[in-house]
């Protein structure tokens, strides 16, 4: 075997490793993110709808990959929302094109798994990862529904019709929870989908992201409606910090931030997709400190709209939000470790 040879095969095994590694070494820190480019102007990444990797601190954003085999002509969408099914799998929406796919950044191939249908696919929005990791609920704006899509089999069935919903989450109990157009967060049977209770926000707010905080048994709903009038109950605030017992709602993120969309929270800290449209335009991220109340601007991500979760079930790694079984983690983590073994074997026999 000539040098370049073992130098390729060292490179490839190590660049494999790395990949499994990703979400559980690097993803977990509140430096890095995932987002979604969803672009129905198709103007940005030359017209190509995309889904990158963001550094907040570094400021840096490397796109991850090209959103698949979709017509990319302009006003033809790419990725509304994402989530990981393990470390190496990204899921995602494509709410124009009504289907949902999946990544494999390890193979880096692209496929569809679902697609348009009479009771399945017709507008994909947000995806959620449900405790077990064998099913994934997602909202449906076209067909006013949330459904389930078995990640073995690709089957789409009815989980709650005649809703309009966006944002979804469970808590580290196991409660789902949901944005129901236009300002109501309710409270989900998780095996039924019915409403058990809920909280109706003040009229004019535009429930869009919900992410929660594992720690405090808070979740935070993003306004999509906001426009950075602090002074306006129903547009100032960008973000709304709700209990679980959906008791009472507190306002925040007052005139700080414009049209967010999707959110992530760890460790006190919610990171927030904004889609800009008034002077400055823009799509900027946002990184919310819970403490001091105050938005910093990190970076700016073309045709920015959702994020992947940081922690917990449908994040790059595991995390506490809910409960798993090991194997839905451990295998993945399993083979990544193994793929290091192989590294260093290699180098202590020269290959």
């Amino acid at each position: 075997m000539n040098f370049n040879t073992k130098n390729s095969k060292k490179a490839a095994i190590f660049a494999a490793s790395t990949l499994g590694l990703a979400g559980l070494a690097l993803n977990g820190s509140a430096e890095t993110l995932f987002a979604t480019s969803y672009d129905p102007s198709g103007t940005f990444n030359g017209g190509i709808p995309a889904i990158y990797r963001v550094d907040t601190v570094a400021q840096t954003v490397t796109k991850v990959f090209d959103t698949g085999p979709l017509p990319h002509a302009a006003g033809v969408s790419g990725p509304d929302s994402l989530i990981f099914t393990d470390p190496n799998n990204i899921l995602y929406t494509s709410y124009d094109a009504g289907q949902i796919r999946n990544y494999n950044l390890i193979t880096n191939t692209d496929t569809l798994v679902s697609t348009s249908g009479g009771i399945g696919v017709r507008g994909p929005r947000d995806l959620v990862l449900e405790p077990g990791g064998n099913t994934v609920l997602f909202s449906d704006n076209n067909l006013n529904q949330i459904s389930r899509l078995n990640l073995t089999t690709h089957v789409v069935t009815p989980f709650r019709t005649g809703v309009l919903p966006e944002g979804l989450i469970y808590d580290k109990t196991g409660q789902l929870f949901a944005g129901l157009n236009p300002n109501v967060v309710a409270r989900l049977d998780p095996a039924t989908g019915a409403t058990l209770s809920s909280i109706t926000l003040a009229a004019g707010v535009n429930i869009d992201g919900l992410t929660y905080d594992d720690v405090n048994n808070f979740l935070y709903v993003s306004n999509s409606a906001a426009n950075g009038n602090a002074g306006d109950p129903a547009t100032g605030p960008g973000l709304f910090r709700i209990p679980t017992t959906l008791a009472s709602s507190t306002p925040l993120a007052l005139g700080q931030f414009r049209a967010p969309d999707g959110i992530v929270y760890k460790n006190g800290h919610i990171f927030v997709a904004t889609r800009e449209t008034t002077p400055p335009p823009g799509f900027f991220i946002y990184d919310f400190d819970v403490t001091s109340g105050l938005a910093t601007r990190t970076v700016s991500v073309s045709g920015l709209d959702d994020l992947a979760p940081l922690i917990g079930p449908g994040s790059p790694g595991p995390g506490p939000s809910v409960p798993l079984p090991a194997t839905v983690w451990s295998g993945a983590l399993l083979g990544a470790l193994m793929i290091g073994m192989r590294v260093r074997r290699s180098q202590r026999a020269g290959i």
